[in-house]
């Protein structure tokens, strides 16, 4: 796919790290943020519905990914990346790729603390 730009008007927050704004959902790319029924999801999902609540939200988005979501860096003018925000306000993880280059996203391991194992969910800064 082509590196598309796509600019909404309103979106709200399916979860901490997927977006929707209109009839397509974006999936932030590059970080890892607590799933459903992990500790900090409710806070990690409110913190991204804050950020994006009522500001116009652009999308740069060079792919879908294995669910049909487009897969991209997005930013509302407060911001220039809700993808580098959420790690920096300790809500998501950044994803390190596999030493195999050959394996693309599915590839992805995100970076665990071991208060992660224990079932709490923190920010790893390398």
């Amino acid at each position: 796919m082509t590196t598309l730009r796509y600019v909404f008007a309103l979106c709200f927050a399916i979860d901490s790290d997927t977006i929707r704004c209109g009839e397509e959902r974006v999936h932030l790319a590059r970080i890892d943020t607590p799933e459903k029924r992990q500790a900090g999801f409710h806070e990690a999902k409110d913190a991204m519905q804050l950020l994006i609540e009522g500001k116009v939200v652009r999308c740069v988005v060079r792919k879908r990914d294995k669910y049909g979501r487009l897969l991209g860096e997005c930013s509302t003018t407060l911001s220039p990346s809700r993808n580098d925000e959420m790690p920096t306000r300790g809500l998501a993880s950044p994803y390190r790729r596999n030493a195999d280059p050959e394996n693309d996203k599915s590839s992805r391991t995100p970076e665990r603390t071991e208060a992660d194992s224990a079932g709490g969910t923190t920010s790893s800064r390398a």
